[in-house]
């Protein structure tokens, strides 16, 4: 992945020291980035607690010790357990070897960003935020006393950002051996924004406001004015901030659930724009016309350079390119379609080599679409449908007299029969004897059994009018 980011950490007007600590580790090469990703790590110590400062720091670079040791055959899981297990044994190791200076505790969120996901483990009221074209969603949730009130609507989240129990955590890093963290994983998209603070920038600047600044700003500018904002709002905490920018998304396909890397795009296919008639791709397809695009993917004609003939392409979106699911439902297809061999199934041909992007190779048949085949057609079938102005009495020795109506319908036209003695093309049916191999009388549908009849179910459920072409 390609990545803009900054970080900035102040002590604030108020405060004396500043007891957050921030950490990073951007990979030396793309191929380590590759094994292990990215990783972003922000603490705030505990201010009631003696020596906040000092556990900060120490669960930060013991969690930065951790990541460094990271291996491709580790879990997320395993890795986000070592890291928090590891920070908190270094805080609580430290407080009980000198217990007259008192006991030490810290929050902690660690970000790791691999294989084109955002995974997110945390502890205590640090937050962690997600924007995406201009929307903002909070990926934490605060180990805090009114955090609970908060969830359950029971209090407004404003109101809770004034209660003095707002800084009573309900989990840190250090009091224990071992801790306890939350979770979660969010897929990343190309621009995306991931931004880490403390309760000293959240407490004094709304999300949305959050969710302004670096919508409009560099990561380095964002960190700026934001802090210049909270302090003009006379914050009186430290106020400590990360902020990650995807500029673009590693080019990703899963075979058997294993991640697997792939080149990147070539500048003449870059992400900013779909195939257009006129390029080439791979050197080898020279796109001629555009045939179809839906939601999801794009149909083109193509010319095959290496064998002169005409082919047709599929090539998905570029935003859903870096989608899991996508991609192995994509991959899945060509691997379906290159296993079927009839004369009225669609070929699929095999292609030799590393492909810049998705696709599928598929053999091109002229013809008409089904729309253009029913624009041509005209008039269409005679059908019939219910009138409500047309009525007939119709008697039989089996049943009593029931009365129905109808009405004949071709193409656009419609005649009523109320006008003749008897119905020209219809034939009342008793209930009793109404074949099998018609569908229920109370709608009208195709004959199953001819496929070019068409039953019609009068007011009255015990007739039936059958049409025939």
């Amino acid at each position: 992945m390609r990545l803009t980011y900054s970080q900035q950490s102040v002590t604030g007007p108020v405060r004396e020291t500043n007891e957050d600590c921030l950490g990073s580790w951007p990979p030396e090469t793309n191929e380590r980035a590759k094994i292990i990703g990215h990783a972003w790590i922000l603490a705030d110590g505990v201010g009631g607690e003696s020596r906040g400062e000092v556990a900060s720091q120490l669960a930060v670079s013991a969690a930065l010790a951790e990541f460094e040791k990271a291996t491709p055959q580790g879990t997320i899981t395993s890795l986000q357990r070592a890291i928090f297990d590891a920070a908190s044994r270094a805080v609580y190791d430290t407080a009980m070897s000198s217990m007259d200076r008192g006991t030490m505790a810290t929050t902690l969120v660690v970000s790791i960003l691999r294989n084109n996901a955002l995974h997110v483990a945390h502890v205590g009221d640090s937050r962690v935020y997600h924007v995406r074209q201009g929307k903002i969603r909070q990926l934490t949730t605060d180990h805090c006393y009114v955090a609970p009130s908060v969830k359950l609507r029971l209090t407004h989240e404003h109101k809770a950002m004034t209660d003095p129990r707002r800084s009573m955590l309900t989990r840190s890093v250090g009091h224990q051996p071992i801790v306890k963290f939350d979770s979660s994983r969010t897929e990343l998209a190309r621009g995306d924004i991931i931004v880490q603070c403390t309760d000293g920038l959240y407490a004094f600047v709304t999300p949305e406001e959050i969710s302004d600044v670096v919508s409009h700003f560099s990561p380095e500018e964002a960190c700026r004015y934001l802090v210049a904002l909270a302090e003009r709002r006379q914050v009186d905490d430290n106020i400590s901030m990360q902020i990650i920018q995807v500029n673009e998304l590693d080019r990703i396909t899963y075979n058997k659930g294993v991640p697997v890397q792939h080149a990147p795009v070539p500048e003449h296919m870059s992400p900013d724009a779909e195939l257009e008639p006129g390029k080439i791709l791979d050197e080898r397809f020279e796109i001629t016309d555009l045939i179809s695009r839906s939601g999801m993917a794009s149909i083109y004609k193509a010319r095959d350079r290496k064998t002169g003939a005409a082919v047709a392409i599929k090539v998905p979106l570029m935003q859903f390119e870096s989608d899991m699911a996508t991609f192995t439902r994509f991959q899945r297809e060509e691997e379906i379609g290159r296993q079927l061999d009839h004369p009225h199934i669609l070929k699929i041909f095999p292609i030799e080599g590393e492909k810049s992007r998705p696709y599928l190779v598929m053999e091109f048949l002229e013809g008409r679409t089904l729309d253009k085949l029913m624009e041509a057609t005209r008039p269409l079938p005679a059908f019939a449908t219910r009138s409500p102005t047309c009525t007939r009495t119709v008697s039989s020795t089996a049943t009593s007299s029931r009365r129905t109506s109808w009405s004949v319908r071709t193409g656009a036209s419609a005649s009523s029969t109320s006008a003749s003695p008897r119905p020209r093309v219809c034939a009342g049916l008793p209930s009793s004897d109404f074949p099998r191999r018609w569908a229920h009388p109370t709608t009208w549908r195709r004959n199953r059994s001819t496929g070019g009849a068409v039953i019609f179910a009068p007011t009255s459920t015990a007739w039936a009018q059958s049409f025939t072409k």
